[in-house]
């Protein structure tokens, strides 16, 4: 049986957003709203990770995290927090060794990367493996055979469709062809550069999301990017951990709504 994940929150909005990301996932996921039965249940079940909202009352926030670290030391906590203030909470997070403090923002697809992020060690051991995901598309964009091909070896053995292309000249060729759920676009190339592929892609599928691949002295290049229609960059080198999670934003929301739509039909 695999690990289990609770969601401790008093809006129900939340609790079915993070009870579809993580099932769909493969995780088992209660859900539930605060109080001393969520405090009983947690004690008798000892999940692997613990969503809490934010709060001052003893059954959410740091409070409850307290409360939790009586009897367990081992359960990751995330709070969720409208407006998160690491700094001035600073010493609770080390007292109750929360492990991530994050806004509750789900339209940012950055609250997903960096929950899965947290995560990814566990992911292993604690996903249902039985079940053969399929994610999407992704076509691997890099002037580098090596670097190319290894990315796409990796999405391919962890759920993704992965194409190549070794030229922005290629990449728009398999756009104008073909649909990606994603592309994963090297800012330095040789012919034409990434700034100027992302441009062209935006106009030929605007809707396209592109993820950038940046080194860490092109980061203002990659935050042009991101105002140019970019929805996210990454900086190498970089763990594919890291890489798998920024894709998993992506394509997470869109598959879940896709099969509420489908019931709903």
């Amino acid at each position: 049986m695999n690990e289990r994940i609770f969601v401790i929150d008093q809006d129900l909005q939340t609790r079915s957003f993070l009870y579809d990301i993580f099932s769909e996932l493969g995780f088992g996921v209660l859900t539930l709203p605060p109080g001393p039965h969520a405090l009983e249940r947690l004690q008798k079940e000892r999940p692997a990770l613990v969503f809490l909202q934010e709060g001052t009352d003893d059954f959410s926030g740091f409070p409850f995290a307290r409360r939790v670290r009586q009897f367990d030391d081992q359960i990751k906590i995330v709070l969720l927090g409208l407006i998160p203030d690491i700094a001035a909470h600073a010493r609770e997070m080390a007292e109750t060794r929360v492990s991530l403090y994050i806004k509750k923002d789900f339209q940012n697809p950055d609250f997903i990367r960096d929950v899965l992020t947290l995560l990814r060690k566990d992911f292993d051991a604690a996903q249902d493996k039985s079940v053969d995901r399929r994610w999407g598309r992704v076509l691997v964009v890099d002037d580098e055979e090596a670097n190319r091909e290894t990315t796409a070896r990796y999405l391919s053995r962890h759920g993704f469709e992965a194409e190549v292309a070794a030229s922005g000249e290629e990449c728009l060729d398999k756009i104008r062809q073909s649909d990606f759920g994603a592309v994963l676009l090297d800012i330095t190339m040789t012919g034409m550069d990434g700034l100027l592929t992302l441009k062209k892609i935006k106009e030929i599928k605007p809707e396209t999301r592109v993820v950038m691949v940046t080194a860490l002295q092109n980061k203002d290049s990659a935050e042009e990017a991101r105002r140019m229609g970019a929805c996210d960059y990454i900086v190498k080198p970089f763990h594919f951990s890291l890489l798998e999670s920024t894709l998993l934003a992506i394509f997470l929301p869109q598959k879940i709504a896709h099969s509420q739509g489908s019931r709903q039909a």
